[in-house]
């Protein structure tokens, strides 16, 4: 079954989907990881955090940069470029984050009205590493460096050499400042799959002998998945560098099953594609009501209280889905 990097684009909504699924499993096992737990269900959990782990979120963050490339490739204004972007991906953020912000720090935590402005503006990600929204602080600062990461995509070099100077970062705030790179490798060890991801959005409109995956590639991309286990396993700082690759190998690997079911449409792939049509809106109040919940002490280990999170998730969803459909029908 061969592919080619144009491919990725008909399946980006189910690619969302999946993505956002594996995030929302992860968080649920990510508990039973860290907490006292029947021994199985801790080692299947320990075994998934390893083998699996975060990759939707690299999966998110390379298909963003693949359609990203596409945006860029249209020569819009880079007033028109940030204006979409911005709104699409800061909407939900400033709605949800100032209920959120509101009740967690001002109302449960008592902090002062200055740590409430530090937190809703997401400088305290960059700061001292508050992780609650942390892919929304990463995924702005991803836009406003996209021109320069498009530059980079002109040729194969120049992308080769993007990508090896950004792991080249990481591996050095890493040994020059442990402390601040564990507040914030969690975006950092991200900025590969990024620029990545545009690279491969440009490979999609090169000539169709260009977009042709190898087979070559295929198995280097298929070696990514042992090494990442093991490091994995290892729980190595620097093992999320290794998503990046490992999330090249899921997307491939998916699009070449889907070719081979000649494009087929039942409804679970409609279901998934539904989901990656808001996976952004149902990643931010996913995160807003799981946060909250594990303030308040609930126990997010227990399946049944998982699942009432999800019952909360899904009507906020749709109420912030009907509220931007009725922005853009304003505008």
């Amino acid at each position: 079954m061969k592919c080619k990097w144009s491919d990725v684009s008909k399946y980006r909504g189910e690619l969302f989907g999946i993505a956002i699924i594996s995030v929302i499993i992860l968080h649920y096992l990510g508990a039973l990881h860290a907490g006292e737990t029947n021994r199985i269900l801790y080692m299947f959990a320990r075994f998934y955090n390893g083998s699996v782990g975060s990759v939707g979120v690299d999966i998110f963050v390379f298909l963003s940069g693949y359609g990203i490339f596409y945006s860029l490739s249209k020569r819009e204004t880079f007033k028109k470029f940030y204006q979409k972007r911005f709104q699409r991906v800061l909407f939900p953020y400033l709605v949800l984050g100032l209920f959120f912000w509101t009740i967690k720090d001002l109302i449960i935590l008592k902090e002062p009205f200055p740590e409430f402005v530090y937190d809703y503006s997401l400088l305290s990600f960059w700061g001292r590493g508050v992780q609650s929204f942390w892919y929304i602080a990463f995924i702005c600062l991803m836009y406003i460096l996209s021109p320069i990461f498009f530059r980079l995509t002109a040729d194969r070099k120049k992308a080769a050499a993007g990508i090896i100077l950004l792991c080249g970062i990481d591996v050095i705030c890493f040994l020059v400042s442990p402390q601040y790179f564990d507040k914030i490798e969690i975006a950092l060890q991200r900025l590969p799959a990024y620029l990545l991801g545009m690279y491969c959005g440009k490979l999609s409109q090169g000539p169709e002998d260009k977009q042709e995956i190898s087979n070559k590639l295929l198995l280097i991309l298929a070696f990514s998945v042992p090494v990442k286990v093991a490091v994995g396993l290892m729980n190595h700082p620097l093992a999320r560098l290794l998503n990046s690759y490992y999330a090249v190998f899921i997307i491939v690997a998916y699009v070449m099953i889907r070719n081979g079911m000649a494009g087929s449409q039942n409804r679970l792939f409609i279901a998934i594609s539904a989901l990656g049509a808001c996976s952004l809106e149902i990643y931010v109040v996913h995160i807003a009501v799981r946060n909250l919940m594990g303030t308040l002490q609930f126990n997010l280990r227990n399946p049944l209280i998982y699942l009432l999170h999800l019952v909360i998730v899904i009507p906020l969803v749709r109420c912030f889905i009907m509220l931007q459909k009725v922005r853009l029908f304003k505008e």
